[in-house]
């Protein structure tokens, strides 16, 4: 290595690698609040809408979403931002609240169409059998069918299911934050109609234990988790779940931002305030606050501000609101003008400030439903019902159609393996005569 490179490399004399590293983090944090490149946004718009094609069997991959100008940033910002913009979380699982509504409704509507063929199919099976379908005596009329907005209360009981699994399993929030965010991801695009939420819940828990390096055998987690599946029977759904989440299975969540914010703001105290005293005073409260913080930020996790806002965004939103009703208003105006004054004027619909105050409305929203567990599960329950008499009966193992799919599969998968054999002893035959002749 040359000396100059070797030069730059190394930590000032008298500065620790954990100061660089502080250093490093809020940098990296403060930088990532811009709102992301229209070129960002509209491969999220286009991503999506190719995904939710493939699931309709369409090839339609057109789709867009105007954003902030990437030439209105300045040169510096612009720099890094395109360093941050290759998350897949950005570019693949950022959207707008009226793109999430048409894909939840798209999705839905999808999913009725061929649950609606199926029904059909297996009731036709039945009448060649002479028998009657035992699940569907009769057609499922357009009201018999989950909604978009009932699926969303059917899986925010699931969702919260999670946060027992945690107790449970003894794992921390932010592997919570990672299987909540997959059950979400996964049911954007798809429908508890064709797969079971009592399972898929369990598959996104597992597959986060995995992903968050808290590896567990499968058998142990099931034997430890109330009424769980045999194991074979994640297993196969196992596959299906990294499928829809598109095998991206990294997610960055705001506790790290947040860490990187409480980190700074420590900083800009001592920048700021000259009495020892003083200054104790207010790094306590400080430290009061951060606690705070992170349990306003619970409430963003199970809601969709995962898809509207960076990590960096709802950290700030949560630490400045969570400041504001502490006596802290003071302090996080005066830390938020020094610190973000060359990012503000990138920020449509109001500003900066705007943005922090609904993160924080919505913050505080969630906290507050997430306190009405008795409410969701009483608000789930008629559904989970309606739900049992509107399954995909192509997934279900015990409909005359899903036999008869498996038995077409078989079918198939034996001719793949008679025509690979036919071709192996013609070539074989074909050397022997070489040989032979």
């Amino acid at each position: 290595m040359a000396a100059g490179a070797a030069d730059e490399a190394a930590p000032p004399v008298g500065i620790s690698i954990g100061k660089l590293s502080q250093r490093a983090q809020r940098r990296e944090v403060i930088e990532n609040l811009a709102p992301p490149t229209a070129s960002a946004q509209e491969a999220a718009a286009a991503a999506a809408t190719a995904a939710l094609a493939q699931a309709a069997g369409t090839a339609d991959t057109k789709g867009g979403l105007a954003g902030a100008s990437a030439a209105t940033k300045p040169a510096e910002l612009q720099k890094h931002r395109q360093l941050s913009e290759q998350s897949t979380q950005l570019r693949h699982w950022r959207f707008t609240a009226e793109q999430i509504a048409a894909i939840r409704e798209q999705a839905n509507a999808v999913a009725v169409a061929r649950i609606k063929h199926a029904v059909a199919r297996e009731q036709a099976l039945h009448a060649a059998a002479g028998t009657t379908s035992p699940l569907f005596p009769a057609p499922l009329g357009d009201s018999d069918y989950i909604t978009a907005e009932e699926q969303t209360v059917l899986c925010r009981y699931f969702e919260i299911m999670i946060g027992q699994f945690r107790h449970i399993l003894k794992f921390d929030v932010t592997l919570q934050a990672t299987a909540v965010a997959f059950f979400r991801r996964f049911y954007l695009f798809h429908s508890v109609m064709e797969y079971d939420p009592k399972t898929v819940v369990l598959n996104c828990t597992y597959l986060a234990l995995k992903v968050e390096d808290k590896y567990m055998a499968l058998k142990d987690f099931c034997r430890n988790i109330k009424n769980a599946p045999d194991p074979e029977v994640l297993l196969d759904m196992e596959t299906k779940v990294i499928q829809g989440l598109q095998y991206e299975l990294a997610v960055h969540h705001p506790y790290w931002p947040l860490h990187g914010f409480f980190l700074d703001m420590q900083a800009h105290l001592q920048t700021t305030i000259s009495i020892p005293a003083t200054l104790h005073a207010a790094s306590k409260k400080l430290a009061n606050l951060y606690v705070e913080s992170k349990s306003l930020l619970q409430g963003l996790i199970f809601s969709d501000a995962i898809f509207q806002y960076s990590p960096a965004q709802l950290a700030l939103g949560c630490f400045v609101t969570t400041g504001n009703d502490h006596g802290f208003a003071q302090e996080m105006a005066r830390y938020t003008e020094d610190r973000f004054l060359h990012v503000a004027s990138l920020f449509p619909h109001g500003g900066l400030v705007a943005m922090v105050e609904r993160i924080g409305q919505l913050a505080k929203a969630q906290t507050a439903a997430l306190k009405e567990d008795a409410g969701v599960r009483a608000r789930a329950a008629p559904l989970a019902r309606k739900l049992a008499k509107c399954r995909n009966p192509a997934l279900l193992p015990d409909t005359l159609l899903f036999k008869q799919l498996q038995a077409e599969d078989a079918e198939r998968q034996q001719a793949k393996r008679s025509d690979k054999a036919a071709k192996e002893q013609a070539y074989h035959d074909a050397l022997d005569d070489v040989v032979a002749g």
